[in-house]
């Protein structure tokens, strides 16, 4: 099976927004719902997990960053999902 997984951060709203999808046997993207989908941050020595969600019945989530993630120098923070 082949997933596709969007995500895009709200920075204004300190928000990850994802949608899940699916490839099926016919390769028709289906919704992906009740999906776990773990949000990690990329550091120098590799990730550290945030936290995770579930997709919804439409194959959205929203994870809201934790205010205690510390950023970069610049105080950015590379977002990632598995």
């Amino acid at each position: 099976m082949k997933a596709k997984l969007l995500a895009s951060v709200n920075e204004e709203n300190a928000i990850v927004e994802i949608f899940a999808e699916y490839e099926d046997k016919n390769s028709r993207f289906i919704i992906l719902s009740d999906a776990p989908v773990i949000i990690s941050s990329k550091k120098a020595f590799g990730n550290i997990e945030l936290g995770q969600v579930l997709t919804d019945e439409n194959g959205r989530a929203e994870f809201a960053i934790p205010e205690s993630v510390i950023g970069d120098e610049e105080g950015f923070v590379s977002i990632g999902h598995l």
